[in-house]
């Protein structure tokens, strides 16, 4: 097994030391020992939003976000699409956020189940606890998106 060096490519600072066996398991074993268990990870996930949440990058369809970033309205396609009901526009949007995140989780379906179930339940997310297991999945999902931070890797080469 290979040592790499991993730093954000934020502050070019490094930020850990990860085992792997190639560059590509980097990502996930980084995700797995530094973030799913990061304060500010495990908050975003709780958050249960599509606002400032991990959950928010889910709230697409295949033209994108399906609020205006600028305003918070609706996409004026939506809007046509569904005659102006912003009902079904909204009911079209969370079925989509559903069918986003069951396409994250994949053959993990029970992780989907909770946290659609935590959402419906708009919880204070102080309230909410996930499986540890369900933390790593999302860290490995947002790492290999770069939806959480940008990571530069070095090997270490032994001399």
């Amino acid at each position: 097994m290979k040592k790499y060096l991993v730093f954000t490519a934020e502050d070019l600072s490094a930020h850990g030391v990860v085992e792997a066996d190639n560059e590509n398991e980097v990502y996930d074993n980084y995700a797995e020992k530094y973030v799913a268990t990061d304060k500010l990870f495990r908050e975003s996930v709780n958050a249960l939003t599509v606002n400032m949440s991990f959950w928010e990058s889910f709230f697409k369809d295949e033209k994108g976000y399906m609020r205006e970033e600028a305003t918070g309205e609706w996409r004026t396609d939506l809007l046509k699409r569904f005659g102006g009901d912003e009902d079904k526009v909204s009911e079209y949007a969370i079925n989509k956020w559903h069918e986003n995140i069951r396409e994250m989780f994949g053959d993990n379906q029970a992780y989907a189940d909770m946290v659609i179930k935590e959402m419906e339940r708009f919880n204070d997310p102080k309230d909410v606890y996930f499986p540890p297991r369900l933390y790593s999945h999302c860290a490995k999902w947002a790492m290999r998106n770069n939806q959480w931070i940008e990571l530069i890797i070095e090997e270490i080469k032994p001399e």
